[in-house]
């Protein structure tokens, strides 16, 4: 069964509108348009090169689309730079996690956060307390380069909750990450969003998009080509076979 809040008669948190973005002749993004609703956990999956990070990346203010609009809680976003997204609660998570690795894990988080109106004490309970919800403060006076690649994605995550996000982007958060280290991640997935926490997740995991997400969006080339639950788009024809292929009867 899949995971997330009931966002029936949810408002969007985020927008996008015929959203363009070119490098020379190559449209990564061709017209794309998609909602993020109040207290989802939506699913943008997609072949190599659909444009998926791309999107992410001008959600997040990383890069600036040649046209279109993105509306966040109703208001258009496309002038504002990273820092002004990250204050007003659009936070990012990086496929490879852009560790400090001679800080400390408890540091690392500190770091991240230290533009933030709070005290050095408060900075560190908050850093605790979000390592805790990855279970990772029993690790929290290790060097960040003692930490295993999955444990690397963990603090990537609750590095992203120190700066307390309204609408999270993780990009292929799962990959590379052990099932253990998986199945806590989820966890944590599963109570920030139940307290409201708006989440867009870029996975090739199918396995964990269906546990996670009763919407997802399929992209290629650089648009939306369908949009649904996980079973209705991950059986359909043109899905499998742009994306699926041979994995179609292991995929439902």
């Amino acid at each position: 069964m899949a995971m997330g809040s009931d966002v029936s008669g949810s408002s969007a948190v985020l927008r996008a509108v015929e959203v363009v973005k070119r490098y020379d002749e190559l449209r990564a993004l061709d017209g794309l348009s998609l909602e993020i609703y109040e207290g989802e956990i939506l699913g943008l999956i997609g072949p190599n090169g659909a444009g998926k990070t791309t999107f992410i990346n001008v959600v997040c203010g990383l890069i600036r689309p040649d046209s279109g609009k993105v509306y966040y809680y109703g208001e258009n976003i496309l002038e504002k730079n990273v820092y002004e997204l990250a204050r007003a609660g659009i936070v990012k998570t990086y496929q490879i996690p852009r560790v400090f690795g001679n800080l400390t894990v408890l540091d690392n988080l500190v770091a991240s956060a230290s533009w933030l109106k709070m005290s050095v004490e408060e900075l560190r309970k908050a850093a605790h307390d979000s390592l805790r919800l990855v279970k990772l403060d029993v690790k929290a006076d290790l060097l960040g380069s003692q930490l295993s690649g999955g444990e690397r994605k963990l603090l990537e995550f609750a590095r992203a909750m120190m700066l307390k996000p309204r609408l999270l982007l993780l990009d292929e958060p799962f990959a590379g990450v052990n099932p253990v280290l998986k199945s806590t991640l989820i966890d944590a997935l599963k109570k920030v969003n139940m307290q409201g926490l708006s989440i867009l997740i870029v996975s090739h995991d199918m396995a964990e998009i269906r546990r996670l997400c009763k919407r997802v969006v399929f992209m290629a080339a650089g648009s939306k080509l369908l949009e649904g639950s996980p079973d209705e788009v991950l059986r359909n024809e043109e899905v499998v076979k742009l994306y699926l292929g041979v994995k179609r009867h292991a995929a439902g």
